[in-house]
């Protein structure tokens, strides 16, 4: 369940997202759809979880977790959080973007990887 003080929080992550004035970007090397936007001081990780839930941590910008929850698929919030994690994986993998990228360092001149 989405806590109270966050409501507003992922409310608006969510409408700024949609208009595409949210700069997600892909946690390296993590498995799944797990995505964070740094937002300077803080840092808002979203990730899908076993059984579907959606998990939100709130670190400040030395690593130390400020706020954390998850939603479960019964929870009444779910749409939204699930909506958000699934803009926010779409956003970080633009499958044009990717494959332009990949295209550009594989047709490099010289070794590759």
């Amino acid at each position: 369940m989405i806590p109270q003080e966050a409501r507003d929080i992922i409310a608006a992550l969510l409408q700024k997202t949609q208009a595409g004035e949210a700069n997600w970007q892909r946690t390296r090397f993590a498995g799944g759809r797990d995505v964070f936007i740094d937002l300077g001081p803080y840092v808002v990780h979203v990730f899908e979880g076993r059984e579907g839930a959606v998990f939100v941590r709130l670190k400040d910008d030395s690593g130390v977790e400020l706020l954390a929850f998850s939603v479960a698929r019964e929870d009444a919030e779910f749409g939204m959080a699930s909506e958000l994690l699934s803009l926010a994986h779409q956003h970080v993998m633009n499958p044009g973007g990717v494959l332009d990228d990949v295209r550009r360092l594989v047709l490099q001149a010289g070794p590759v990887g």
